[in-house]
């Protein structure tokens, strides 16, 4: 199991450094451009948690693909994103976006400089992307639990941990019975937050 925090990040060319200058920028235009990767996607809903937690106004832009996000966020076509830190990391490191936040539980090792959400206040302004491995219901549980500890042991090897920590994501040790409540208790939350927004998902 792994966590990649999402990055709060904006066009260089944007006078803002901070989620400070972000909330003071938003106060006083209309509604922003907001890129994301589709309705329903956790950009998405974190565009909706940013409105509700901060009392910002967002325009929601969906995009298709990272690649088009990315494209438009460099040419300044739109101001404003989130996204998985392994898809800006080298761009934030280059100059050309800025990272204002990390919306992750943690600050990251290859990013030590860039503060969580949750340090500035608003800590659950949390948006992640999260990564683990499923077998088709009705797999032994042996098995299930064997699975788990050889790749346990593989992510616990120094020099795997260092190359998923230099792409902005940070693995976790969860037995499979913890990750099945820890999945079913972030459905039920997300679900209910779908709901209460009028968020629909379009294939």
């Amino acid at each position: 199991f792994a966590l990649t925090s999402n990055i709060l990040v904006v066009n260089s060319k944007l006078n803002l450094n901070s989620l400070g200058d972000l909330i003071k920028y938003a106060k006083s235009h209309d509604a922003i451009p907001y890129a994301s990767l589709g309705n329903g996607t956790t950009q998405h809903i974190l565009a909706e948690m940013m409105q509700q937690r901060l009392g910002v106004g967002l325009t929601h832009i969906p995009y298709k693909s990272a690649g088009q996000v990315l494209i438009d966020l460099l040419s300044g076509q739109v101001p404003l994103t989130t996204q998985p830190a392994p898809l800006v990391i080298d761009y934030i490191k280059s100059g050309k976006l800025k990272a204002l936040a990390i919306t992750g539980p943690e600050r990251l090792r290859i990013l030590p400089d860039i503060v969580t959400t949750g340090e500035l206040g608003v800590p659950d302004l949390i948006s992640v992307s999260e990564y683990s491995m499923h077998f088709p219901s009705g797999t032994p549980n042996d098995l299930v639990w064997s699975m788990y500890k050889v790749i346990a042991a593989s992510v616990a090897e120094p020099l795997v941990r260092e190359r998923l920590e230099t792409m902005g994501t940070v693995p976790r040790q969860m037995p499979p019975d913890k990750l099945t409540r820890y999945l079913d208790d972030d459905i039920i939350k997300l679900s209910q937050f779908l709901k209460q927004h009028n968020i629909t998902i379009i294939q």
